[in-house]
């Protein structure tokens, strides 16, 4: 159908559009990158502004390296204005969601979209997975117990998120942030705006192509999603859809 034509086109944007910085999270994990991800340009309706995590930025309109002799700034870099912003928590770790260990293709193509209807999907708090040592759950990172549902029987899982943006909320920059063990996709009213470890094409087969450290899975991963993804929240009822990835059955 038209839709699905749509969707897919929608989808397939939002894989490129970040694809970079899944890319790069995956090369910090494997200590192939030590440095710091690079600068954002946001755009907020009328000013131009320059953001990155960490540290200043240095710029120059001459189309000279910033980045003058001995490492240091050179004669022409000037220090871009970096925008005071405003944090919103739009959903947090009480927000509950429902969850389907994926263990057939019935519901592929459809589960991430706004309007699918998930009423019979099993009820939980954010914190999901299992974990057969238990060290996730004495450390209290694991809520949603699913061991049943999946240990042996799948490497897949979609979660979907229901949450609510008050109107006249506003905002230039969203950041999601994740503990992952293994990959996950995340979709934001039907359109992919963060991955790590997701293989090109997903099904409820897939798998994850990447095990993270105790450390992503332990604690907060920050995702900035890219211009378009912003673009797909919205004032009022929104819906967070994760697809969540195991490298293996018993992972």
């Amino acid at each position: 159908t038209r839709r699905t034509w749509i969707n897919a086109v929608e989808s397939l944007r939002g894989f490129i559009a970040n694809r970079n910085d899944d890319l790069l999270d995956q090369f910090i994990r494997l200590g192939w990158y030590k440095g710091v991800k690079p600068p954002q340009l946001i755009d907020t309706g009328g000013q131009l502004f320059i953001t990155a995590d960490e540290g200043d930025i240095y710029y120059t309109l001459d189309g000279r390296d910033p980045l003058g002799a001995n490492k240091v700034p050179s004669a022409t870099a000037q220090v871009a204005q970096q925008p005071a912003l405003k944090k919103r928590v739009f959903l947090d770790q009480n927000t509950p969601m429902r969850a389907w260990p994926a263990t057939d293709g019935r519901v592929d193509g459809k589960w991430h979209l706004p309007d699918f209807d998930d009423r019979s999907w099993e009820k939980g708090l954010p914190g999901l997975g299992y974990d057969d040592d238990r060290d996730y759950f004495d450390m209290r990172l694991i809520r949603f117990d699913v061991t049943k549902a999946m240990r042996g029987k799948t490497n897949s899982i979609y979660i979907r998120v229901p949450f609510t943006v008050a109107k006249g909320s506003g905002w230039s920059l969203v950041d999601l942030e994740m503990k992952c063990d293994d990959g996950f996709v995340a979709y934001l009213n039907g359109i992919r705006v963060a991955s790590s470890g997701a293989p090109r094409r997903l099904s409820w087969r897939s798998i994850s192509e990447d095990k993270p450290n105790d450390g992503v899975a332990t604690s907060f991963q920050r995702h900035r999603l890219q211009a378009e993804a912003v673009k797909a929240l919205r004032e009022g009822d929104n819906v967070l859809a994760i697809h969540g990835l195991n490298v293996g059955l018993d992972s």
